[in-house]
């Protein structure tokens, strides 16, 4: 419920719309959080620094 639902069924995915449609505050404080969530853990600086480690990590076997 923090940046978005899970529905396991076809009802609960119904509930959640529901929800969401029914709560405006709600809506706009799960968008906020999950751009934040993006910001944090996916934007191109965060990601490129992974890849180059991850790399550097398959290098580093490599030599051994």
């Amino acid at each position: 419920g923090a940046t978005g639902f899970l529905a396991g069924s076809e009802e609960e995915w119904e509930l959640s719309l529901d929800r969401l449609l029914g709560d405006v505050l709600l809506r706009r404080r799960m968008g906020l959080a999950g751009r934040r969530r993006v910001e944090e853990n996916y934007a191109m600086p965060i990601v490129s620094r992974r890849v180059v480690e991850l790399y550097r990590g398959l290098l580093e076997e490599g030599r051994a």
